[in-house]
């Protein structure tokens, strides 16, 4: 009798321990990351566009180190790292055959007056919600939570008001537990009974050298000040949407091995595409910057 009780024992601990294997894991941890901070918030605020955000015009070319909050998402293929206390940016993507991220993994945070109240950082994937540009909440800390899924899944979901239309946005960052892509997924709410506008735009930075190869369908682009033929330079696409006491929700897959970014990693190619499973366009800029001082 005791040896079929120690042998069903073994099966449930064994069963637990395979499911633990193949599920997805969550975790949440700080991290010291070398950190050029922001600072000097103007009491008053800005009377532009922005209102009723106001400005933080401190910066420095000193760094210190700084704890960071770090939420973790890992199966098998990738592993992830999300900072909720910089606007919930993706701030890498590693594939675990080789220990590199497939986007930029910027190992220094460093603030520089950029984005609509000033300091923005660059790497990851960084969400922006509201009227235009580097939104307001790009580097300040939003809500969030962490979920196991019933489907062997991991979700970390960041959420924030945005004061400047009084509506609700929400993305589920979402690692599957056996697939080698992650998906982001968002909800925007309008609860006002005025129209307010409505813009979003994903910024993933690459790092690149000169053997990348960028591939985008389409032949034609949109710049910041001209539009034309497609050449080897391709511009966001900008998208404005009206909407009155309503919702909207943009569901975007990252996958690590597709044709559409090829990152070098020492021995191999990785390859990135964003898929856009909302409207019937792929929108996208490719920018640049050179190195200074901590590559940041």
């Amino acid at each position: 009798m005791i040896k079929k009780w120690l042998i069903a024992f073994a099966i449930c601990v064994t069963a637990i321990h395979v499911y633990a294997q193949d599920s997805a894991v969550v975790r949440e941890y700080k991290k010291v990351f070398t950190t050029y901070p922001y600072s000097d918030p103007n009491p008053i605020p800005t009377f532009t566009n922005i209102y009723p955000y106001f400005r933080y015009d401190g910066f420095t070319d000193k760094p210190v180190q700084k704890e960071w909050k770090v939420v973790e998402l890992e199966n098998k293929y990738i592993k992830l790292m999300i900072m909720p206390e910089i606007g919930g940016k993706i701030w890498s993507a590693i594939e675990k055959s080789t220990g590199r991220s497939f986007i930029y993994y910027n190992h220094v945070v460093k603030f520089r007056d950029i984005a609509m109240r000033g300091p923005w950082t660059s790497g990851g994937i960084e969400p922006n919600y509201g009227i235009i540009g580097h939104t307001p909440n790009s580097v300040t800390p939003v809500d969030y939570l962490v979920r196991k899924n019933a489907d062997g899944s991991v979700s970390c979901i960041i959420s924030v008001l945005d004061l400047l239309t009084s509506t609700y946005w929400t993305m589920e960052i979402n690692l599957p537990k056996d697939k080698a892509y992650f998906t982001t997924k968002s909800f925007w709410y309008n609860s006002n009974t005025m129209e307010e506008p409505y813009y979003h735009w994903m910024n993933t930075g690459i790092k690149v050298k000169g053997d990348l190869q960028y591939m985008f369908p389409g032949n034609h682009f949109l710049g910041h000040m001209v539009t034309g033929p497609s050449t080897s330079k391709t511009a966001r696409m900008y998208r404005f949407m009206r909407i009155i006491t309503s919702a909207v929700i943009n569901h975007t897959t990252y996958l690590a091995n597709t044709p559409i970014f090829l990152v070098p990693t020492g021995t191999m190619m990785i390859s990135v595409w964003p898929v856009m499973r909302v409207m019937k366009i792929k929108p996208a800029k490719r920018y640049g910057y050179g190195d200074y001082r901590s590559k940041a």
